[in-house]
């Protein structure tokens, strides 16, 4: 028997979410990806060994499409798609044919009894789902039962503050009776365009803007019927109580001082000998724009030095850096310039040669080494690559790609 909510399958095959793709080319071209797919970003998903081409891949609350790029852009990889909703799968099923993606199955099947597959998966996919739950932490332990020893859990919960005008505009309309149909839409776009400029929702409103135009997203926002949000302490908080382990951010731009914060001022000084799940908790609260997060899960090891990158050890000059996929945004005039979300950054000198100089095959250590021509630049290296990835602009691994 299901353990999810039936009003949320029922609005899920009703209010198709998110708005289906219709050719994943076209989508691609687009500039669009697919947050941790390990064709770009095996190097994120495992610091400690040489890509797998036969992966095993579930994707736990597939949605519309999610399943279908996967098998795509992997298509050694076998992906299994899972979902409640039937509409979801149907027009996930017309990728599979469009695209002629054989290595990718669906089934309609509760997250909650993935057991019944009898077999475990590499990598785990299940973005805007746990937070739908009735019991987030049991849905999360059901699909970790399935993981293999060194498989990687891609997670995406929402976020709790910049939603937090999401609920009182919900609790409004469930309040005055507003249901999930036409006429419930058409109320809902008056009310949250009537919406004084000062309302706490206008900051999500903006930033889920083009969501918000297809009638799904807005039910899926403002009209769902059961969902919840996650500062970065429950994050952590919900991983320990499931017996797992963190492994990282999908992008740690987010959630480090780094890019929002210059290092001369006080609450840089401050925050940099935190500990860095004490750093994200502060970096959240001041931003104020996450309305999702995205992260990384594994099975509790004794030791998960090799899989979780420690910027202040000595053993992360050992680590081989690579790009983050599409992340080089210009390179004129002697300087690479980056823009990313709200971030700029620009490289020039010792700190652009660092940049181009890594290929995914040399350490940090060897790439200074070729480099570095004084002791104080050393020193600004060393700081440089730490500074990249706590930008999210670099990856480190322990293997050449």
């Amino acid at each position: 028997m299901s353990q999810s909510n039936p009003l949320v399958e029922k609005q899920y095959s009703e209010w198709v979410y998110p708005e289906p793709i219709l050719d994943i080319t076209e989508w691609k071209a687009k500039g669009n990806q697919q947050v941790c797919d390990p064709s770009v970003h095996h190097a994120m998903l495992w610091p400690e060994r040489a890509p797998n081409p036969k992966l095993s891949i579930l994707v736990a609350g597939c949605g519309t499409s999610q399943s279908a790029i996967l098998a795509y852009n992997n298509p050694t990889a076998t992906v299994l798609g899972i979902d409640l909703s039937p509409t979801s799968l149907q027009y996930t099923n017309a990728l599979k044919e469009k695209h002629n993606l054989k290595n990718l199955e669906l089934q309609k099947l509760d997250l909650h009894d993935v057991g019944v597959l009898g077999k475990k998966f590499d990598l785990i996919y299940s973005t805007g789902v746990l937070h739908h739950l009735p019991d987030p932490q049991k849905g999360l332990q059901s699909i970790s039962k399935v993981l293999a020893d060194d498989g990687v859990m891609c997670l995406m919960l929402y976020g709790k503050y910049l939603r937090a005008g999401v609920y009182w505009i919900q609790e409004a309309l469930a309040r005055m009776g507003i249901q999930q149909n036409k006429e419930g839409i058409a109320f809902t776009r008056a009310l949250i365009g009537s919406l004084p400029p000062w309302h706490a929702v206008q900051a999500y409103i903006q930033s889920a803007a083009t969501d918000l135009v297809y009638d799904g997203g807005l039910v899926d926002t403002f009209l769902h019927n059961q969902d919840r949000a996650y500062s970065v302490p429950e994050v952590l908080e919900l991983i320990k109580n499931c017996g797992l382990s963190f492994q990282g951010w999908s992008d740690n731009l987010l959630y480090y001082p780094d890019g929002l914060i210059p290092e001369d001022h006080p609450t840089y000084h401050q925050l940099a000998p935190m500990p860095d799940e004490q750093q994200w908790a502060v970096v959240e609260l001041l931003i104020q724009n996450l309305g999702t997060h995205g992260f990384l899960v594994r099975k509790n090891s004794a030791d998960d030095s090799a899989y979780r990158i420690d910027y202040n050890k000595p053993s992360f000059l050992k680590t081989i850096p690579s790009r983050r996929f599409a992340s080089m945004v210009n390179d004129e005039d002697g300087a690479i310039e980056f823009r990313r979300s709200w971030h700029n950054l620009k490289l020039g000198g010792l700190e652009r040669s660092l940049y181009l100089a890594v290929n995914g095959k040399e350490t940090i250590e060897e790439i200074i080494g070729k480099e570095a021509k004084k002791p104080i630049d050393m020193l600004q290296a060393q700081h440089f690559f730490k500074r990249m990835g706590r930008l999210g602009h670099l990856t480190y691994s322990w293997i050449a790609s």
